[in-house]
């Protein structure tokens, strides 16, 4: 049976044994909910599972390559459940295999049933959200061996709602006192016949939870030799985690005690004097008397338990109904995010064994996010940079890239394994400067964000300050995007699509321009490797675009590029022409090495960009997937030179619409940033081939042309130079 200990994420499903309880038609949904809930396993392995339906490109052609979300496959899930489920459930209805499903202990086949219930197709899901769960316990006592006890009704009735903040006294040395705070005025102290606090400890700033979130994990270091709490971090529903309080470099024994599924913790404490035993993944609470006036020594008394340590959990306030309460014991029995849509995340692909990255079995989904365009159009439009490299190998750069559809990456194992790498990193850089000091000016991506953040408008997940946790963006191409969310970073393929300056790692750019480069479309061939050492003191002329060539490879307009949770943790700066890679990469992989990621600082030395290198997957998440269109501004001021013309010959052309001229500025203002917002008489060049007035020659014919549009003489146009030359060009047109 699987209360026999806790789910380890990542596990298989086990087959079917005899001992499944039988279906019985008759029976009353609860009795029949109850059966489901008792069903047994044998260790004979994992059953063999057809894979589900998985998220393809939709693809008419190749620019509309862009992934669709995943159909439906309820036959499929049918069959799965019952063969999870067992003979048992051979021929029960669908409602009834849902229900047993929900109520099942394995994550898969809660999964499988809500994806189910969902699906529409023979499942009563208002009769199973008209349910209540079946002799759900609303309040236990969970002692250090694992024993829980049901709370008697005087323990119930202090034990109503869950605390809506938390206030740590702290030294820098140990946590003296822990203060939760309810709803209703009462408070309850935490740490045994000490509700203040002893000598110089001092208030830090509570962990204060928004409408809707709780307390779901808590961890820290407790000192084996004193028995006393070295630190403490509270983790919440919502993926949000409390700052370290206490010590800052402790060197006890970790902890991390989690609420059951369908539970949050309403309190937490140990007894002084004893060591607390190792205990994983189980919740360990005391529970003091609650109060209803202000903290004080005089009036809270202590309830002393015969174990060392305890646990108070209570009843999800919102676990209400059947399909609410699987939902949420998914959640945390996965561990997933509480902004996550669970619905998307169930009805994904499930992936067998380890692959690419991953160490274990997942499910992939990726849920459209069409509420995300608008806000990623600002990440990209904030931190596109009209430079050119050599990276680019011939393709031409786009003025503007513009964002069509967003996918956010559900991918339960991968999302694991980087909140591991989070946690270590926080215990190992307690102490780690902060983003804006390790990298200058900080990233260009921080700063839009955070202005949104501060504005309480950006939908963006919360980032954890404290290991210099910050948003970056990754150029591929459709199909290894797919890859990657599936399957995580590949470092046995660094460098087939880019070079590896800084070593075999993980490219990251903080300019969407940047990533650009190694997305969808044609390059040629790849520079020689001594070209790195070559003097790049001059930024390189970009080609003129592919029209202007003659070339007949059409552009490719449409690419994606993943923008990524990064653990940049303790960040090695590098300015060095000539980096060497082998020092580099040990100064980050070594046993105890003292960094963690490299800032290559490609634009001090040659004027190009920042590059973020890693060397471990699990330091990177492929959170988004972002499909975009690359606009060239020589083409859509053709289109509108196009427009002004036809309504001139009709006469109704009075200068550029207020539309038109805002189109145009707005590429203006990137098609002129290689030269501060102004252009070139090559730059010029394009534009009147564009619409078909090209000069006679490109050298005396251009020169001319170029100075009587030039009419301020400062050796390049200007914005208000082109707009009168376009408009007088209109109306000669017209002639």
């Amino acid at each position: 049976m699987w209360s026999h200990g806790p789910y380890v994420p990542g596990a298989p499903v086990p087959a079917p044994g005899a001992g499944s309880a039988p279906y019985r038609p008759a029976a009353h949904a609860a009795h029949a909910a109850h059966a489901a809930h008792g069903t047994a396993y044998s260790a004979a392995g994992p059953a063999t599972l057809p894979d589900l339906s998985s998220f393809q490109p939709s693809g008419e052609t190749p620019a509309k390559a862009i992934y669709a979300d995943a159909p439906q496959a309820p036959e499929k899930l049918d069959a799965l459940l019952r063969q999870a489920l067992g003979e048992a459930f051979a021929d029960a209805p669908r409602t009834a295999l849902a229900r047993a499903g929900m109520l099942h202990k394995h994550p898969e086949v809660i999964r499988m049933a809500v994806a189910l219930a969902h699906s529409g197709l023979g499942v009563e899901i208002q009769q199973l959200r008209a349910e209540h769960v079946p002799a759900a316990q609303i309040g236990l006592r969970i002692e250090a061996d694992g024993k829980q006890v049901p709370l008697d009704s005087g323990e119930l009735r202090d034990f109503r709602r869950p605390p809506h903040s938390v206030e740590v006294f702290a030294t820098e040395q140990v946590v003296e006192t822990i203060i939760f705070r309810y709803p209703d005025g009462s408070y309850l102290t935490g740490l045994d016949g000490n509700p203040l606090g002893r000598s110089v400890a001092k208030p830090s700033p509570p962990f204060s939870l928004m409408d809707g979130e709780f307390i779901t994990k808590i961890t820290g270091y407790i000192d084996t030799s004193h028995g006393s709490l070295q630190s403490v971090r509270f983790h919440s529903s919502k993926g949000r985690i409390s700052m370290d309080y206490g010590c800052q470099a402790p060197r006890g024994m970790a902890f991390a005690f989690a609420a059951p599924p369908g539970t949050v913790v309403a309190a937490f404490s140990r007894k002084e004097g004893k060591p607390c035993g190792r205990i994983e993944e189980v919740p360990v609470i005391a529970m003091p008397r609650r109060c209803s006036a202000r903290p004080d020594a005089s009036d809270v008394t202590t309830i002393r338990w015969d174990v060392t340590t305890q646990a108070i959990c209570i009843a999800h306030p919102s676990s209400q109904d059947l399909v609410v309460t699987a939902e949420e014991k998914l959640r945390q029995l996965l561990e997933l995010p509480a902004d996550w849509d669970l619905l998307s995340f169930c009805r994904g692909q499930r992936l067998l064994g380890p692959m690419g990255g991953r160490q274990s079995g997942t499910v992939c989904a990726k849920h459209r996010c069409p509420e995300m365009i608008q806000e990623m159009q600002g990440l990209f439009d904030s931190t596109f940079r009209k430079i050119y490299t050599r990276d680019r190998r011939g393709a031409p750069l786009a003025d503007r890239l513009k964002v069509t559809d967003v996918y956010r990456v559900l991918n339960d194992q991968v999302w694991r394994e980087y909140l591991r790498h989070r946690e270590r990193l926080r215990l190992l850089r307690w102490n780690c400067p902060a983003l804006e000091e390790q990298v200058p000016n900080g990233p260009a991506t921080h700063a839009f964000c955070e202005s949104l953040r501060r504005m309480g408008r950006s939908r963006l997940p919360h980032l954890d300050s404290q290991v210099a946790e910050c948003w970056l963006f990754h150029g591929t191409s459709f199909e290894a995007a797919a890859g990657i969310a599936e399957n995580d970073f590949r470092l046995d393929l660094t460098g087939s699509n880019a070079g590896t300056l800084y070593g075999k790692g993980i490219y990251l750019a903080e300019n969407v321009s940047k990533s650009d480069e190694y997305g969808e479309g044609p390059r040629g061939t790849r520079p020689e490797e001594e070209s790195v050492k070559e003097d790049r003191s001059q930024v390189p002329v970009p080609p003129a675009p592919a029209h202007t060539r003659g070339a007949v490879e059409p552009l490719t307009r449409h690419s994606v590029m993943l923008v990524c949770r990064t653990l940049l943790g303790k960040v090695l700066y590098n300015d060095e022409v000539n980096p060497s890679p082998d020092a580099i990469q040990r100064s980050c992989l070594a046993k105890g090495a003292p960094y963690d990621s490299v800032l290559g600082d490609r634009r001090k030395i040659h004027g190009t960009f920042r590059e973020f290198v890693l060397y471990h997957d699990d330091q990177v998440y492929p959170e988004f997937i972002v499909v975009y269109e690359r606009i060239y501004f020589h083409e859509r001021f053709q289109d509108i030179f196009g427009q002004m013309v036809e309504r001139c010959r009709r006469r109704q052309f009075q200068g550029p619409s207020a539309e038109e001229e805002k189109v145009l500025k707005s590429l203006w203002d990137r098609y002129a940033m290689p030269h501060q917002g102004q252009i070139d008489k090559w730059q010029l060049l394009d534009l009147l081939k564009a619409i078909d007035q090209p000069p006679e020659d490109e050298e005396g014919d251009l020169d001319e042309t170029f100075r009587e549009i030039n009419t301020g003489g400062s050796g390049r146009i200007t914005w208000e130079e082109f707009l009168a030359e376009m408009t007088d060009r209109v109306h000669h047109a017209c002639r």
